[in-house]
């Protein structure tokens, strides 16, 4: 008999002590399932640019035991466990749909995501208040993981079933990992075409670029800050989808001779967002400002 069932069996006769007029008045409390019973969980990245800056999302997909009853809770939880520097990283949970299959047959569960403070593990929950005896069907998505990679580097995501709640992964517990490289450049991006390609019905190009001081200052010591906007407009009749392209930005600062001002970064790249751009249309790449200290000139002698 799993620990489950027997404290299910407990639960039972504790309320039947209390008395037959009681219990239509107590709920039916589910219990969270064993750790045998959640026998394989999946992590698969979807529309993931791998670009600083930029959210990826990891799907969750779970099997489960035959043990596994449609009125169980089941908590599946995820956390970056390796990652470029020390830096907490808030791991977020996103429900996948409220309705989920037992025995080939629709049910609506109530499929919780928790957001998580820096550094603590979000959290996907599963509740179907349904017939004791169905079974949840195997294979099945619940939803997803999501972080923002702040610096490049190598990121593992790992879910786990925290069957006793105690925010670890500890033995008999299942859980799964997946890594991804972060760049500054992203992988599977097309960059968006030069300005000047404007035949009809080929191209998606960057048309304008624009400087918008975002803080300004003639001032010595004080930092200036400017904020580039790259606009991007379709020539292609049907809609088209800016999120697989990309608008890669350099930078360079003219100064006085001798000045040792520098600028915060020397690059940038920025992917579109939008899923259908119809033709002729634009879309706004706002890019992170870029800044610099001006600096007083040192007398040589």
């Amino acid at each position: 008999m799993s620990t489950k069932t027997l404290r299910k069996r407990i639960a039972l006769v504790a309320v039947s002590a209390l008395g037959f007029g009681l219990m239509s008045a107590m709920p039916a409390n589910a219990a969270e399932a064993d750790a045998d019973e959640v026998t394989a969980l999946a992590l698969s990245g979807t529309g993931n640019t791998f670009l600083t800056g930029n959210v990826v999302t990891m799907n969750l997909a779970l099997d489960v035991a035959a043990a596994l009853d449609d009125d169980d809770d089941l908590t599946i939880k995820g956390i970056i466990t390796s990652q470029p520097g020390t830096s907490a990283i808030n791991v977020t949970a996103t429900r996948a749909a409220a309705t989920l299959t037992t025995d080939g047959t629709a049910e609506t569960c109530a499929v919780g995501p928790a957001t998580a403070t820096a550094g603590n593990p979000g959290s996907l929950t599963l509740t179907c208040a349904g017939t004791a005896g169905n079974e949840l069907d195997a294979s099945q998505t619940l939803g997803s993981f999501k972080f923002t990679p702040s610096t490049v580097g190598s990121y593992t995501l790992t879910a786990w079933h925290d069957a006793n709640a105690d925010g670890l992964i500890t033995a008999g517990e299942v859980s799964t990992s997946s890594t991804v490289i972060i760049t500054n450049t992203g992988q599977g991006l097309t960059e968006f075409s030069l300005s000047n390609q404007t035949t009809d019905n080929t191209h998606t190009s960057v048309t304008t670029v624009a400087l918008t001081s975002a803080f300004n200052s003639a001032r010595v010591g004080t930092q200036v800050a400017f904020t580039p906007t790259f606009t991007v407009k379709t020539l292609v009749d049907a809609g088209v989808s800016t999120t697989s392209s990309k608008a890669t930005a350099g930078y360079s600062l003219s100064k006085p001779a001798g000045s040792a001002t520098a600028l915060s970064v020397a690059s940038a790249v920025k992917v579109g967002a939008t899923a259908s751009l119809a033709d002729n249309a634009t879309e706004s790449l706002v890019m992170p400002n870029v800044t610099f200290t001006q600096m007083l000139l040192e007398p040589t002698l």
